[in-house]
């Protein structure tokens, strides 16, 4: 469903921006986790027939080349713990 932002009051788009941020932390969190993991296992490689976790990253995060290895990694950990 659309909303339509310009009829909601002041304090309503503070709350929609604070709430939305919160859940995108913990996404965030979540989702460092699980590459974490799943870069100890390997599965890019082993599973996904990736050459390496950054490249699988790469692909499902609709990056440009190279945004999915390891500087990008540790910025998505980064993020995730701020």
């Amino acid at each position: 469903a659309e909303t339509f932002w310009a009829a909601r009051s002041d304090e309503e788009l503070v709350e929609v921006v604070g709430l939305v941020q919160q859940l995108a932390s913990v996404l965030a969190v979540v989702e460092a986790g699980a590459v974490a993991e799943a870069d100890a296992r390997d599965l890019a490689k082993q599973k996904l027939h990736y050459g390496s976790t950054g490249d699988w990253l790469t692909h499902v995060g609709g990056l440009r080349r190279g945004e999915g290895r390891p500087a990008g990694l540790r910025e998505v950990l980064r993020r995730a713990l701020v």
